[in-house]
């Protein structure tokens, strides 16, 4: 989780640095945030459909989760300005 704060030091705080950007620094924190949110939800769920499938019961585990979230992180940071937001 402590990644996930420090990101935002790193995609939308570098744009920051270009003077009249704030615009394009509030949809990087945007996409920074979808992103991390979407590889999270997406691994935790597949491991929760995994597991469900070996072993019959379901169990959510939240290190899946937060690595799910670091991946998401660790793809956003090539075009957060450009990707969409949908």
């Amino acid at each position: 989780f402590i990644l996930w704060v420090g990101w935002y030091g790193f995609n939308p705080g570098s744009t920051l640095g270009i003077s009249g950007q704030g615009a394009l620094a509030a949809r990087c924190a945007v996409s920074t945030t979808l992103a991390a949110a979407a590889g999270c939800i997406s691994s935790m769920f597949l491991n929760c459909l995994i597991t469900k499938n070996k072993t019959g019961e379901v169990v959510y585990d939240l290190t899946f989760a937060m690595n799910g979230a670091l991946g998401g992180l660790v793809g956003i940071p090539a075009a957060p300005d450009t990707t969409p937001l949908w």
